[in-house]
């Protein structure tokens, strides 16, 4: 064959074919060696074997290099770095994308892992941005094996790091042995990249007390670290024995730090705020522990010299009784505290708490009480009139008041159109054949508008479970609704009797609702149904004009007459 044909029929060859060519001919030597009795057959053997190696590794590298020209050719990689970068970050696993309780965390975090691998995996050009885009490693996970930490920090290079260590009580794939590990190789590498640290959380459920030894380890190693960049910290660890101590915690130099939250078996009473000034968001489980050690008229103060603090977030227990009187002077104020959650406390302990500290600028208020006989009373102690001043001005624009009414307990829920928001909710330890307990009720239903100004449009009674006559009476009803003369329309859910609503609306002597529109039921019996035809005056002897709708029954009663509706 001619030379220049040669060449065409190589140029119009696949490597494939090439190597099936070149492997063909390697064979047909082969065996004329072998049957060549002038030739020393194994040196032939290993010639040909070093030349096959060399052949393959040399069309490998070939296929690799054509294929590395060929994606530089591609449109995709001859986009602008940043952008590809951009594309890189979308197609990563969002790291705080968390479940919920009822999924496998563990499992969760592994397939992040492995996604973020893949993705270096693309090709050799995506593999580079990916290795020298540092932030997509700077999310580290303590349940990953070790080699995989290690890795993730390395290419993070001097960027900061996000560590956390989360299980639930659904992570069945962690077993005891495997959690004491990577406890034990947390210590060493926070005592190395303590300095590089923005956010670290440690979550562990109650289950996992077993590894409460190597738990503290890793505590009494952290808590006397400096950490100059550390941002956010998160402990909830629990701890059968001992408490956890808060005492000198980073050894007060954490300048940057600006979200803290403590789990329950934290040691609060020493926690000092002087190295927190930078903190604007602060969590703390106030457990029984917690609450034998310390006066709850402790963190008036402790508050008043974090001035930074925008979101508030305090956990007490219920069960624990204090007996705390109103302070008689300002001990600080919160300027730029817009959120407030406390929960489990009781009522004259918070009746302290707001007459101790200040909140101008308080948006955001949920406060769950305890109303204990023997130590609270009314009106004496009224935690509505308690709350700031500043913030009880804000919600002469609600237009839809929610009340929450169950077995010893009221809830009030208000949103104004100016975002701001109250979730109050009072449980009380009475009777409802109590005259105390009945006083509480009405005065819990009405202090929304005596108090706090609100003048509602729509409410709505919402219960969990049946109640009784005696929680809701009609003399209830009427005092509750008699303090919202601007109701237009009134919700009722099945749980609440409709007898003393009722009779409370057919009440004479107080009228009540006068601008009502819609009276909307869940449900309603036939002799109830009888009731509010009388009521609504269909034989001319009434003036009520608003319209009753049944959802549960798809009914609406107009013009005195029961109407299906689809």
């Amino acid at each position: 064959m001619p030379a220049f044909e040669l060449q065409d029929v190589l140029q119009d060859a696949s490597v494939g074919h090439l190597t099936e060519a070149l492997l063909k001919k390697i064979r047909s030597e082969k065996d004329t060696a072998l049957v060549s009795p002038q030739i020393d057959t194994a040196v032939t053997r290993a010639r040909l074997r070093a030349a096959k190696e060399f052949i393959g590794d040399s069309i490998l590298d070939t296929s690799i290099r054509f294929r590395q020209s060929l994606n530089r050719e591609s449109t995709f990689l001859r986009l602008p770095e940043e952008i590809i970068t951009h594309i890189i970050s979308l197609a990563l696993p969002a790291h705080n994308s968390s479940t919920g309780w009822d999924v496998d965390r563990y499992q969760f975090s592994l397939n992040q892992m492995r996604m973020q691998l893949a993705a270096t995996h693309v090709c050799s050009g995506w593999r580079d941005i990916c290795i020298q885009l540092s932030r997509v490693w700077r999310v580290i996970d303590l349940l990953w094996p070790r080699d995989i930490i290690r890795l993730f920090a390395t290419r993070a290079r001097a960027s900061s790091l996000s560590l956390r260590l989360s299980t639930s009580y659904h992570d069945d794939s962690v077993s005891n042995e495997c959690l004491r590990q990577r406890l034990v190789v947390a210590s060493p590498f926070l005592i190395q990249n303590m300095s590089r640290m923005q956010h670290l959380e440690l979550h562990l459920p109650l289950r996992q007390h077993v590894a409460e030894e190597e738990s503290r380890e890793l505590w009494n190693t952290l808590r006397h670290l400096p950490a100059p960049r550390l941002e956010k910290f998160h402990f909830t660890v629990p701890s059968v024995n001992e408490m956890y101590l808060s005492e000198n915690l980073f050894s007060d130099q954490a300048p940057l730090l600006r979200d803290l939250a403590l789990g329950d078996d934290c040691s609060i009473s020493g926690l000092l705020p002087q190295g927190f000034q930078s903190l604007q968001k602060l969590s703390l489980n106030l457990s029984f522990k917690n609450a034998h050690a310390i006066s709850f008229a402790h963190f008036p103060i402790m508050l008043s010299n974090l001035s930074a603090l925008v979101d508030i977030d305090l956990y007490g227990d219920c069960q624990f009784r204090e007996h705390i009187i109103p302070s008689l002077h300002t001990i600080g104020t919160l300027p730029d505290c817009t959120v407030l959650s406390i929960t489990s406390f009781m009522t004259n302990q918070l009746i302290h708490f707001f007459s101790a500290l200040k909140f101008p600028s308080l948006r955001r208020l949920q406060i769950h009480s305890i109303v204990w006989s023997d130590v609270d009373s009314f009106p004496t102690c009224d935690l509505y009139s308690a709350l700031p001043p500043a913030f009880k001005t804000r919600f002469h624009d609600v237009e839809k008041l929610e009340f929450y009414i169950e077995d010893g307990g009221v809830r009030a829920y208000a949103e104004t159109t100016s975002d701001c928001e109250l979730d109050l909710s009072q449980t009380y330890d009475g009777r409802p054949e109590n005259i105390a307990t009945q006083n509480t009720i009405k005065h819990l239903l009405r202090a929304p508008a005596r108090i706090l100004n609100i003048r509602p449009k729509h409410l709505v009674f919402l219960c969990d479970d049946p109640l009784e006559h005696a929680w809701m009476s009609e003399d209830i009803w009427r005092k509750a609704l008699s303090a919202y003369p601007s109701v237009e329309r009134l919700s009722i859910p099945e749980e609440l009797p409709l007898g003393p609503l009722i009779s409370a609306l057919d009440s004479e002597e107080e009228p009540v609702c006068p601008r009502l529109k819609i009276l909307e039921l869940e449900t309603a019996t036939s002799s109830d149904r009888n009731r509010l035809k009388e009521l609504l005056g269909w034989d001319g002897s009434r003036t009520y004009m608003f319209t009753v709708v049944v959802t549960n029954l798809s009914l609406v009663l107009e013009h005195g007459r029961w109407r299906k509706v689809s």
